[in-house]
């Protein structure tokens, strides 16, 4: 739970959204399964990137994460 706190003290959108993203099949520990409203909370967050090719390529890594975590 620890890491998990301290990825909300970032305070930079890009590395708090990869770390967020790397442990988003880490709270099936915590959690029964994860939420949907993590992933969809993350998808607003990328709206912030001002960098288009950023932000393709972190949307493609949340279609990944999300693609392995719920195949439906």
């Amino acid at each position: 739970m620890n890491w998990f706190l301290k990825s909300a003290c970032i305070r930079e959108v890009l590395p708090r959204i990869y770390l967020e993203l790397a442990l988003v099949s880490c709270h099936r520990f915590i959690q029964k399964r994860v939420q949907m409203s993590d992933l969809l909370r993350l998808s607003k967050m990328i709206r912030g990137i001002a960098e288009p090719l950023c932000a393709a390529y972190t949307c493609a890594y949340l279609a990944r994460v999300g693609h392995s975590i719920d195949p439906n």
